[in-house]
């Protein structure tokens, strides 16, 4: 799948327990939603800490989808 988004290198990704959903951690600092079955981006906020660059930072989702955690 293509996500659609400004060319971000993403440090992180998880799917969402559905399947529905993809987040991802780009190294902009934001946090971006894309719709799994086409890529279209959903929603995007800015992560609160510095990012090492290239560095992957896991994310995961809780297993009732509820919540969304980055280590």
């Amino acid at each position: 799948i293509r996500l659609d988004h400004e060319s971000q290198a993403m440090v992180g990704a998880a799917v969402h327990p559905d399947g529905t959903q993809i987040a991802a951690l780009c190294v902009d600092r934001k946090i971006r939603l894309f719709n799994a079955k086409t890529g279209e981006s959903l929603k995007s906020w800015d992560f609160p800490r510095k990012l090492h660059h290239f560095i992957p930072h896991p994310l995961d989702y809780t297993p009732d989808g509820k919540h969304l955690a980055v280590t």
